[in-house]
Parts: structure tokens; C-alpha cells; sequence
């Protein structure tokens, strides 16, 4: 019999910027793949890389383009500290 293979609704995986702050500070960045936004937050349990004292978390969607060009492999898939993003060219809120 013959296997017949439809297609998947899922949207298929791509990068997140994933931002964690405590209740007045940053706690770190990450750069994940997942499918989508809850998934790209669930993913940086699954890494251990969620931190403690979360207050709020900013996910957003990064292009395989931007990934290639500004994030080094290195820096993918782990917690970065503030200096590590600021090198990337993150800014607070207001800057």
C-alpha cells in the first residue's frame, strides 16, 4: 500500500528573538527555532536557558536572512546577557 503524505498545517520552524525582564531588570535574550510564539517561550525551558524571576517576555520573529547576517552560531540557542545583546544591537525600552 502506498504511503500518501499531506500536508503538514504546522507552519514550518523558524527563528525567534525571545527577551526575558525581571521586575525592573533584564534577565537575557535568546535566539531560538521554533514553529511559533509559544513555542519559541517553550523552547527555552526545554534548553534550560528560561530564567528565574520572569516578569515579562518579548517574543518576536527574526528572518532566516537576519539570523545568517547578525547572529553567529555561537549566540543561537543559549541565554545571552545584556552586553552579548547590546553587541547585536539591542536597546532598552525608550533608547
Amino acid at each position: 500500500m502506498k504511503r500518501i503524505e499531506t500536508p503538514s498545517k504546522q507552519p514550518a520552524a523558524g527563528w525567534w528573538y525571545v527577551s526575558f525582564s525581571g521586575v525592573s531588570a533584564f534577565l537575557g535574550a535568546a535566539f531560538v527555532q521554533a514553529r511559533t510564539k509559544p513555542a519559541a517561550i517553550r523552547r527555552t525551558h526545554f534548553l534550560g536557558i528560561y530564567p528565574a524571576g520572569v516578569e515579562d517576555v518579548l517574543c518576536l520573529p527574526i528572518t532566516e536572512a537576519e539570523i545568517k547576517k547578525h547572529v553567529p552560531t555561537g549566540m543561537r540557542d543559549r541565554l545571552l546577557t545584556e552586553r552579548e545583546t547590546r553587541k547585536l544591537g539591542g536597546k532598552r525600552v525608550g533608547e
